[in-house]
This record gives C-alpha cells, sequence and structure tokens, in this order.
C-alpha cells in the first residue's frame, strides 16, 4: 500500500496465479479502478461489496473516488446562479426606472 486516503487507493500487488482482488468498499459508481495504468471495471462481490479479476504477475493498482454527477451539478449551479445574478441585474434596473 503506498497511498492510502479518504478519496485515493493505491499500491502493488504480486500474485502467483489467477485472483480476485477484493475491496471491503461497498460498490459504487464513483469509484474508479485502473490497473497498470489501465481504466478497468469493478465488480460487485459477496454481497454488494468491490472487486476485481486479476491475472498473474505484479500489479500497480489505484481507486480513486469522485461523486456521481458532480461535473453535472458544479455546472448546474453555475448556470443557475448566472440566471439568477441576470434577474436580480434586472429586476433592480426595473424598480429604478419605476421610481423614478
Amino acid at each position: 500500500l503506498s497511498c492510502f486516503s479518504q478519496n485515493n487507493i493505491s499500491g502493488t500487488i504480486s500474485l502467483s496465479g489467477n485472483k480476485i482482488l477484493f475491496f471491503p468498499i461497498p460498490y459504487d459508481k464513483g469509484w474508479h479502478l485502473s490497473v497498470d495504468n489501465q481504466a478497468t471495471s469493478l465488480h460487485k462481490i459477496q454481497i454488494g461489496l468491490s472487486g476485481v479479476f486479476l491475472s498473474p504477475g505484479k500489479h500497480n493498482i489505484t481507486l480513486s473516488y469522485s461523486p456521481p454527477y458532480q461535473k453535472e451539478g458544479s455546472i448546474l449551479s453555475i448556470f443557475s446562479l448566472f440566471i439568477y445574478a441576470a434577474l436580480m441585474f434586472f429586476s433592480d434596473k426595473k424598480i429604478r426606472r419605476i421610481n423614478q
């Protein structure tokens, strides 16, 4: 294990045969796995936990987490703030015209 944090796990493993690498982490679409710098899909194992099938040899494993739809949510929030600011600007102009 070379790195362990809340959103990132990385390390190396050497295997003598085909094995399943089990992660005691609930399966979630936000987890992204790379094996030997190649994107690889995680699989649901046992009762909803995560794992991956590995071939014999030495492998570099990297797991990272990013919340699903984070990018889309950020874009929507920025767009909404822009609309809100535009509405405030134009309604303020309208109020000033009425008061004159």
